[in-house]
């Protein structure tokens, strides 16, 4: 994997991509979507950790963030809100399952 697309990523150093966003009020339709973005990035970022190799130092850092933005969404799944629940399952699925990705990441 070439550094251009992340180059923090080498340095531990995801930027923004490493912090999750927060939610500030789980009933407010607008701002739920960012719940929504966090599990994206998770989803996301373990599609980026499947292409390297199991011996890349870069795994750390990219597991940590998967980690931050999975615990960041899942916990609005089943807020007992409309506003994210009719929704975010869907986002939680693709995360949990690996949805598109050849070969799962090794934990």
């Amino acid at each position: 994997m070439a550094d251009g697309f992340m180059p923090g990523l080498r340095r531990g150093d995801l930027g923004n991509w490493g912090k999750a966003a927060e939610v500030s009020d789980v009933s407010d339709a607008r701002i739920i979507h960012l719940a929504g973005l966090n599990l994206s990035r998770a989803w996301t970022l373990r599609g980026v950790l499947s292409a390297l190799p199991p011996s890349d130092p870069r795994r750390g850092t990219l597991e940590a963030a998967i980690n931050v933005h999975e615990a960041a969404g899942l916990k609005y799944v089943f807020s007992g809100h409309y506003e994210g629940e009719h929704w975010l399952a869907t986002f939680a699925v693709y995360h949990v399952s690996n949805a598109g990705l050849e070969t799962p990441p090794k934990p």
